[in-house]
């Protein structure tokens, strides 16, 4: 086998043993020792990446970039808040809008089932477990604190079920707001504007004075601030304002009926 010193060389290495007393040793050895140097010359460090922080480097990238979405706007932060708001006020009067002739085909409300055990409670002073106590004396003290200024008890069952149609109006915005705040196209958030106020079963809770209507409402809200909290990690625990309304939906979800915890 001829060997040469010029580029890269391969040799068998029983043949290069059988020559090695022979001049082509010589450049052998120069070519392999040469080929070794252009490798050596060529080779790269191999670079190796911590998968965990690769994923906090995004994360903070993440929420870098939403906090300068919620600041930076194109009309500045206080017209941006103003019109903010008054979207939210107008979602929520669409929905008592839809809400008000329900309320009128059935006024003063559908005071039905538990609630008259409820009223019973108030009016007898004795109080039992059998439903939860905040609604109890919610509903009852609605109810008798209108009758004794009017006389007339569909007045105070009519200003609880107003109560709990403003309520949850509230609810509702909240959660379209949410979904527009989170890149939801229009055709969800409008749809979900049209299922919260004509799915015939949610006017229905909305106008009744049970308990169902304010607890479906906070495990609404709850479930919102558990998708925010998983989001936002870190930043929703350093939030004061993202804590108290967390425990506030935790709290009257769990307060309004006795499997709510």
């Amino acid at each position: 086998m001829s060997l040469s010193a010029r580029g890269n060389v391969i040799y068998d290495e029983e043949e290069f043993k059988l020559n090695r007393n022979s001049n082509h040793v010589v450049y052998a050895e120069k070519a392999v020792t040469k080929d070794k140097k252009d490798k050596e010359e060529k080779s790269y460090e191999i670079l190796h990446f911590n998968k965990a922080q690769l994923d906090k480097l995004a994360m903070g990238i993440e929420e870098t970039l939403k906090c300068s979405d919620q600041t930076v706007k194109p009309n500045g932060g206080f017209v941006y808040r103003f019109v903010k708001r008054t979207a939210d006020i107008v979602l929520s009067s669409f929905a008592l809008i839809v809400l008000l002739p329900v309320f009128l085909a059935v006024y003063p409300g559908f005071f039905v089932y538990d609630a008259q055990d409820e009223l019973n409670q108030i009016q007898t002073r004795n109080f039992t477990t059998h439903h939860p106590l905040p609604h109890v004396v919610l509903l009852g003290g609605i109810i008798l604190a209108v009758h004794k200024v009017t006389g007339s008890y569909n007045l105070g069952i009519a200003s609880y079920t107003l109560f709990q149609m403003l309520l949850m109006s509230g609810v509702f915005s909240t959660v379209v707001s949410y979904m527009k705040k989170e890149g939801c196209s229009r055709w969800i958030t409008g749809g979900s504007i049209v299922y919260f106020a004509f799915f015939p079963v949610i006017p229905m809770f909305v106008l009744c004075s049970a308990k169902d209507g304010i607890f479906s409402g906070a495990c609404l809200l709850l479930l919102v601030v558990l998708l925010n909290m998983g989001k936002q990690r870190g930043r929703f625990f350093s939030s004061w304002k993202q804590l108290l309304f967390f425990g506030v939906t935790a709290l009257v979800m769990g307060s309004f009926r006795h499997n709510g915890w």
